[in-house]
């Protein structure tokens, strides 16, 4: 372990790379890597380069290069992220950033930074936000640089196997500082846009997530087979969402009768959480139905058979077109079911609509 102490001024990514055009290096992107954004959107481009930063220090927020901060357009940073108490720096004059950190890893040769946010602790967004940085580690190996990602531990067995399946050679970060001979960075996949909350707005490739669609050994002739396997209902425990989000009425009132139309239907009910990953993988890409509630659990109709369609419970109120952009990617048909309000305020599904519907697809075993 060793301190070090200094100052830094805030900078992007961006300005970083036109202050010091001779840190960037180009990728090998292959000539038919076209970038749109998985919602759709028009001028967001797939990343085509990498900082290269000698000696950088990596930390939980921020990454410190000779008297750089580079933290903005890398890092998610609240609105008053400089004068919280569990901040590293202290405000300094002229938009200049004291900091005193002690450094407990070292990491010899380079590395890729992969930067995530909601994905350390969520499921989908892990799958958004992280995945895509695979196709980048590839083209790096493929320029003759073998660099490990630096990743956080995730809050779920799955994203562990998930990240041995789409790194190479992977090095943990937590809450320590971390000493890198040659960070590499890329431009952050996504972005957030402040409109009242802080909401991760997504603009990843469409072109990388559905690369990784395809990653895991076998699961392309899968999906590309005529689905053989049963309909696959993704369910979740009723009441996991609390009282946090009420207002998008996820916890059907009644959703012992939502499973039992289900069930009774033919569709396999598997809890991602209790299910290995990698079975819940091969299980989505032969299934010729996916169906589950709006949550992180959907994120794995990116594996569905390409003859698929997802049906999606909804709230009342609507939910966002992450995942329906998701099935896009694959070529899978969506189908949006919302649930409506009780007298008593409550969320519920009408279970006539849902059964007619399942009917109408061929649920029925």
């Amino acid at each position: 372990m060793r301190p070090t102490a200094g100052s830094a001024r805030l900078i992007s990514w961006a300005e970083l790379a036109d202050e010091r055009p001779e840190l960037v290096e180009t990728l090998g992107l292959e000539p038919s890597f076209k970038a749109r954004s998985i919602l759709g959107r028009q001028g967001e481009e797939a990343p085509t380069a990498v900082l290269r930063l000698p000696n950088a220090i990596v930390g939980t927020v921020g990454i410190l290069f000779e008297d750089y901060l580079l933290a903005s357009d890398v890092h998610y940073l609240p609105l008053d992220w400089d004068t919280l108490a569990w901040s590293p720096y202290q405000v300094l004059e002229e938009g200049r950033y004291g900091y005193d950190l002690l450094v407990e890893q070292e990491v010899t040769g380079a590395a890729l930074y992969v930067d995530t946010l909601v994905g350390v602790r969520n499921f989908s967004h892990f799958v958004r936000e992280t995945l895509p940085y695979g196709r980048i580690q590839s083209d790096l190996r493929g320029s003759g640089t073998n660099a490990p990602v630096l990743l956080p531990q995730w809050r779920f067995p799955s994203q562990d196997w998930l990240s041995q399946v789409h790194f190479t050679d992977v090095v943990r970060r937590g809450a320590k500082w971390i000493h890198v001979d040659e960070l590499l960075v890329a431009p952050r996949q996504w972005c957030v846009e402040l409109s009242g909350v802080n909401a991760p707005s997504l603009r990843v490739p469409a072109t990388l997530l559905k690369r990784a669609s395809r990653l895991p050994a076998g699961l392309r002739a899968i999906q590309e087979a005529a689905p053989v396997g049963p309909p696959i209902y993704l369910w979740r425990e009723w009441g996991a969402f609390g009282i946090d989000v009420p207002i998008v009425g996820r916890d059907f009132d009644n959703g012992a009768e939502v499973d039992k139309c289900f069930s009774e239907r033919g569709f396999e009910l598997v809890d991602p959480l209790a299910v290995p990953v990698a079975e819940v993988i091969r299980k989505v890409a032969a299934a010729p139905f996916v169906a589950g509630l709006h949550g992180a659990q959907m994120a794995h109709i990116l594996w569905a058979n390409s003859r698929s369609i997802q049906l999606e419970l909804i709230g009342p109120y609507g939910v966002s077109e992450n995942h329906r952009a998701l099935a896009e990617i694959v070529g899978v048909r969506t189908i949006h079911l919302a649930s409506h309000l009780t007298s008593e305020g409550k969320s519920a599904m009408s279970v006539d609509e849902l059964c007619s519907v399942l009917d109408d697809l061929g649920g029925r075993a």
